[in-house]
């Protein structure tokens, strides 16, 4: 019961933010906006966010296999788009992960070190994040105010100074941990698991920035590329607030707000948000082909 009530008011604050955007926009501009928007451009974004995605899922086998999960890649990349489908269309910002976490699990492997993987494979897309908007904001400052520079300067130098000395924190850890559960995640800062995991992740982390960059360039959006490396981290933190469903009219706001700065119309940057949405739900529907043919269920 508790779950019905929460989703209903996040999926009432979602839709109040949407109208509230398309209120405060020419909705008619949208429209038009949409009709003169080359369908190639979606296209070759949507094969931009499958390579992305498989790019991801090789980086959760990287992370998963540190811990002693050894299975071929194929189930990675299944499981991984079979989540982006779940994680699209039930509430919850981490269903997906559960929905993988829960395929994995059935290969008879530990259920923690399973949980270890998601986290970990997570820590390093976040960590990927953050490292690309501190380099677009150094790359080009004059794109962003003060504030934002500010921001994401400070708060990610923290970040990424305690995620690399993160080891350092474990000896801290052990005692405030019953020992029976093993710290396999430590394996996660062995050099060769380190450079692989985060290669994957500021690979993928690029091309999701330049996704939203090629849908800007294809609705006459020009902007310098070092703006989506900076505002694409920022949206997908708000985006990760549990008050919306999956970050809708969260989502949309961030980039009208960002956008705005640099003289770009509301029309635009709500068509740019809705068709970067609408890329995600393609590679959601590529999951759902998968879960609905059965193509996951490969056991060892």
């Amino acid at each position: 019961m508790k779950d019905k009530v929460m989703f209903i008011i996040r999926l009432t604050i979602s839709i109040g933010l949407l109208l509230w955007l398309f209120h405060k926009t020419d909705v008619k501009e949208v429209l038009f906006v949409l009709k003169n928007f080359s369908f190639k451009y979606w296209c070759f974004a949507l094969f931009l966010m499958i390579i992305g995605q498989t790019i991801s899922a090789w980086r959760w086998m990287i992370v998963a296999s540190s811990v002693g999960i050894n299975i071929p890649f194929r189930l990675f990349w299944l499981y991984y788009f079979v989540g982006c489908y779940f994680n699209l269309f039930l509430p919850g910002s981490i269903t997906g992960d559960v929905v993988k976490g829960y395929f994995i699990s059935q290969n008879n492997f530990s259920k923690l070190k399973v949980g270890y993987s998601i986290v970990g494979e997570r820590i390093f897309g976040l960590a990927a994040l953050i490292c690309l908007a501190i380099i677009g904001v150094l790359a080009a400052p004059g794109l962003f105010s003060q504030t934002i520079r500010g921001v994401v300067l400070l708060s990610g130098s923290i970040f990424v100074i305690t995620f690399i000395s993160f080891p350092l924190w474990v000896k801290g850890l052990k005692r405030l941990l019953p020992k029976k559960i093993p710290l396999d995640f430590v394996n996660f800062w062995r050099p060769p698991v380190f450079v692989k995991a985060m290669v994957a992740s500021l690979i993928f982390q690029t091309i999701l920035s330049y996704m939203n960059y090629i849908l800007a360039k294809g609705l006459g959006i020009n902007i310098n590329f070092c703006f989506f490396l900076v505002a694409i981290p920022i949206i997908s933190i708000i985006t990760l607030l549990p008050i919306t469903i999956q970050g809708l009219g969260l989502r949309e706001g961030g980039f009208v707000y960002l956008m705005s700065s640099l003289g770009v119309a509301s029309e635009k940057a709500l068509t740019l948000s809705l068709l970067s949405f609408s890329v995600l739900v393609g590679i959601g529907l590529i999951g759902g082909i998968i879960y609905v043919c059965g193509w996951h269920r490969f056991n060892l």
